[in-house]
């Protein structure tokens, strides 16, 4: 009789483990922000057009464009986007600034009475707005942006997230941005060092947590795969952007700095063939690529999402 008490339990977590997941919960910086800045800012940052309705490319992130393979009727009810261009990790309890991962779980879990949804993927996909800029003190900033994202992450598990994606860095070296600044070295270093510490992190999180499903994408391959061989991706520019911009002569600036100094005219409004749209920002093919990428991850560890 024991033993068929021991099974039932059994069986029963497995069917409760695999009810299909309902919503995804995003978290990050301009890369998966689907118009939170645009609103915040008075529809004034990004410029729309050409910015795709106030995202950071010329059409649907890769986060819209994953909930919506997922869950392809009312798909904004699904998705939960708490991205905010600039956003960026912040080690400063003093720090008010609006745009941090910490702020932003924060809004999440006090819309939420404290509680992540157990039946909601959440994706954590921010850093290199702390790197852009070149810090003095790479190895500190390492460091800061890594524990700030495990911090993050280990509140969403403690309030019940039982599904977590993390994504780690595209090689800011080989950007547009770089390019421009001469700064490749230095910033293809800092990517670097980043993906070395999180997936470190991400081991960890996974022995610390083995009840929790994981589930790392890593972009920086895939990035490196894109620039190896753009033609196969279907792109045939992957220096410059289609987009044209009047960058300042220094490369320590912020991203909306960046893109604040748009021109009013677009040097290719459809960016065919084009890899990036501005400086740092990929176009929407890019983005297509990462949902697609994702998505076979997501379904090569057996994650599944009720359908409308």
């Amino acid at each position: 009789m024991k033993v068929i008490v021991i099974l039932i339990v059994m069986l029963f977590s497995a069917c409760v483990s695999a009810a299909p997941l309902t919503s995804i919960v995003a978290f990050g910086d301009s890369l998966s922000d689907n118009g939170n800045l645009y609103e915040f800012m008075h529809h004034q940052v990004p410029l729309s057009p050409p910015y795709y309705e106030g995202r950071f490319s010329n059409g649907p992130v890769w986060i819209e464009q994953l909930a919506k393979a997922y869950f392809p009727v009312d798909t904004a009810s699904h998705l939960l986007d708490y991205a905010f261009g600039g956003a960026g990790i912040s080690d400063d309890p003093d720090d008010e600034a609006i745009f941090t991962l910490k702020h932003e779980i924060d809004v999440y879990l006090l819309a939420h009475q404290d509680k992540a949804d157990t039946q909601s993927l959440f994706t954590v996909w921010i850093g290199a707005n702390n790197y852009l800029a070149i810090p003095d003190d790479v190895e500190n900033t390492v460091q800061v942006v890594n524990n700030g994202i495990v911090d993050g992450v280990e509140r969403l598990v403690k309030a019940g997230a039982k599904y977590i994606l993390l994504v780690n860095l595209p090689d800011l070296g080989r950007t547009p941005a770089a390019l421009e600044f001469d700064s490749q070295t230095q910033l293809s270093s800092l990517a670097k060092r980043h993906n070395q510490e999180l997936a470190a992190s991400f081991a960890v999180l996974q022995k610390k947590y083995p009840a929790i499903h994981w589930v790392y994408y890593d972009v920086g391959a895939s990035f490196n795969n894109i620039l190896n061989s753009p033609w196969s991706y279907g792109f045939n520019n992957t220096t410059g952007t289609c987009y044209g911009f009047m960058l300042g002569k220094s490369s320590h600036q912020s991203v909306l700095k960046m893109v604040s100094k748009v021109k009013e005219k677009a040097a290719d409004e459809q960016c065919d063939g084009y890899l990036f749209f501005d400086p740092v920002h990929s176009t929407y093919l890019a983005h297509e690529i990462m949902a697609n990428e994702v998505r076979n991850l997501l379904d090569a560890a057996g994650i599944e999402f009720a359908y409308p």
